[in-house]
């Protein structure tokens, strides 16, 4: 902890003083408030956060390398529109996970980015990934989202889009590791339609010169 951090806790009352946490180079601060008449509001931010803090999240045997820098804003005002904005943002690094015996997976890549902005009861999401030497994902969805914490209507709709390019399939082994020696390409771009119960997938899938050892 870099320096003490107020804490105001009450019933009509809850606040906190902006605090920050460092450790090796990553930092991490966050501040936030509630009064019973205004609603609440938070702020956090993170830089140069080491991944590699995060592999007890995880498996044992998945290793993690780069830094993550992230904002978040949120507030709930008591009369009013509640809204948040996310922002994550990766710099360069890698993914590794024993896929079979002694072979390693590794996916390495250049950037990442993920952001989230929610208001008057929808959010809009983008998902970014430059792989090196790899291929590429972008996705983006568009959904119902209330923060006020009610149940959105069933037939609230979404829509979104998946677009994908895979140079190197040797990153499918991280979801499938059943897979060994994976080869070829693929393309896809899919379309995402509906409603929350009853969400559509369509799209194209094109593998091309693909093969892979399944033991």
């Amino acid at each position: 902890l870099e320096n003490p951090a107020a804490l105001v806790a009450g019933a009509e009352e809850i606040s906190l003083a902006q605090g920050c946490l460092s450790r090796e180079a990553g930092r991490i601060c966050a501040q936030g408030n509630w009064r019973r008449t205004l609603g609440w509001n938070v702020t956090a931010s993170a830089r140069h956060f080491p991944l590699s803090l995060m592999q007890p999240l995880f498996q044992q045997d998945i290793g993690l390398t780069g830094s993550m820098d992230a904002d978040v804003v949120a507030r709930a005002p008591y009369a009013g529109t509640s809204s948040a904005t996310i922002g994550l943002r990766l710099s360069p690094g890698s993914v590794r996970h024993p896929a079979r015996g002694e072979h390693q997976v590794q996916v390495d890549y250049d950037t990442a980015s993920a952001t989230l902005q929610a208001k008057q009861g929808r959010a809009q999401s983008h998902l970014s990934v430059r792989l090196k030497n790899q291929g590429t994902l972008d996705a983006s969805l568009a959904f119902p989202l209330n923060l006020s914490g009610t149940t959105a209507p069933a037939d609230a709709s979404m829509q979104g889009d998946i677009n994908a390019s895979l140079h190197d399939l040797s990153p499918l082994a991280l979801f499938f590791p059943q897979l060994y020696q994976t080869r070829g390409r693929l393309d896809a771009s899919w379309q995402v339609r509906g409603t929350l119960q009853r969400p559509r997938l369509s799209g194209q899938l094109t593998p091309k010169d693909g093969a892979a050892d399944i033991p």
